[in-house]
């Protein structure tokens, strides 16, 4: 399967995204792609910054703590499950 989605910060802070849904790794609750930018659901609006890997996307908040979605098989997600995550989910334990 080839796989290619993107993401970016809005300069207000709010996390869009587009491509392939593969995973849920667009943070849209599913996963069909899509062919141009939209909001996560829910709506991300404090990013500062956002990392796409293979088949999830992260994102660093203003509060410091970190959402991820998408694949998960091997706790790519960092919520303490193996579980697929097609939202934004916060990664626990962050220092």
């Amino acid at each position: 399967m080839s796989r290619t989605n993107g993401c970016a910060v809005a300069g207000t802070g709010a996390l869009s995204c587009w491509g392939s849904d593969a995973y849920g790794s667009l943070g849209r609750g599913g996963v069909s792609g899509i062919n141009t930018a939209a909001p996560t659901v829910p709506p991300v609006s404090n990013a500062v910054a956002v990392s796409v890997g293979a088949y999830h996307s992260c994102a660093a908040l203003t509060t410091g703590g970190v959402v991820c979605f998408g694949y998960n098989l091997e706790s790519e997600i960092g919520d303490g499950t193996t579980m697929q995550r097609n939202a934004p989910t916060p990664v626990l334990n962050l220092p």
